[in-house]
């Protein structure tokens, strides 16, 4: 080979690396990750709201990307558009409470928070309370009923039973125990709806709580049963029940337990041969809530 084609091949190797290399790197600025990088998190969170990374160019800078976290080679980005904490604030916070001792309350309303801080849950909305009770409260809501129905109708005599299934919420498992780790207050009114179920009180003999529900939470832990120390802070709003008869009411409970939702409950009086004894709860009317 004279030098002449030497010197075109080389060029032509040298052209086609430049080339090869700029498709790396037009790669790599295209796939930037997307997933949550715990380092971000830790800054960003630490400067408690999106907003605060437009200011911290050192930290964070603002991308326009919608709920998106990534980490860019040396220099980390962060979401600064108006879809996370409260409405068109940018922020996240650790729940409505945090929100709340920061100041940056915009009242009752849809926030984004992301309780488990380094853990791996991506940031969610939640609905905050910001009025009742001093405010700061988290819903835990309820996703359906429990049916007013007869609940064992395989069943032929009446026996301490957990419903089949537990009660399901909006948020998972996982979100709403990363709620309650940074939470130290819960509270639930618990409506049990009934034709002829017994839920606390057997008024035919005065003080006979042998029928008396007893509750399980999120956790697994469950409270005492046939006895009016459940080992759990509560009031009985009412207890409409008692009768056992034909009639349609209400017994209801308030309970102050930073485990809650309840997601089941056990009773005793729920079954007759004509399958006539029924009971159920509103549970989308009566989130529990976390703060």
């Amino acid at each position: 080979m004279n030098a002449s084609a030497q010197g075109a091949l080389e060029y032509l190797l040298l052209i086609g690396g430049a080339v090869i290399v700029a498709a790396i790197v037009i790669s790599l600025i295209t796939d930037a990750p997307t997933t949550i990088d715990p380092q971000l998190k830790s800054k960003c969170i630490s400067l408690n709201s999106f907003a605060a990374c437009s200011t911290n160019p050192t930290e964070c800078m603002p991308i326009t990307q919608t709920g998106a976290w990534a980490n860019a080679g040396n220099f980390f980005l962060c979401n600064v558009a108006s879809t996370g904490g409260a409405p068109g604030s940018g922020t996240i916070y650790l729940s409505c409470n945090d929100a709340l001792n920061l100041g940056e309350s915009t009242g009752d309303g849809i926030y984004i928070i992301d309780p488990d801080g380094l853990g791996a849950l991506d940031p969610f909305q939640v609905y905050c309370d910001m009025t009742t009770d001093d405010g700061g409260w988290t819903k835990i809501a309820f996703s359906s009923d429990l049916p007013l129905v007869a609940q064992f109708p395989l069943e032929t005599a009446d026996a301490w039973r957990w419903l089949p299934s537990n009660f399901s919420t909006v948020l998972s498992t996982e979100q709403i125990q990363a709620i309650q780790n940074v939470s130290t207050q819960g509270k639930q009114r618990y409506v049990g709806t009934c034709i002829g179920v017994m839920h606390w009180e057997y008024i035919s003999t005065s003080g006979d709580y042998q029928y008396a529900f007893g509750f399980k939470f999120l956790n697994g832990d469950v409270t005492s049963f046939a006895t009016t120390a459940l080992g759990i802070a509560y009031t009985l709003i009412q207890d409409n029940c008692a009768p056992n008869d034909s009639g349609l009411y209400q017994t209801i409970w308030e309970f102050d337990d930073p485990r809650v939702p309840i997601v089941n409950v056990f009773s005793r009086d729920n079954v007759n041969v004509q399958q006539t004894e029924l009971f159920g709860s509103p549970l989308t009317s009566n989130p529990a809530w976390l703060r």
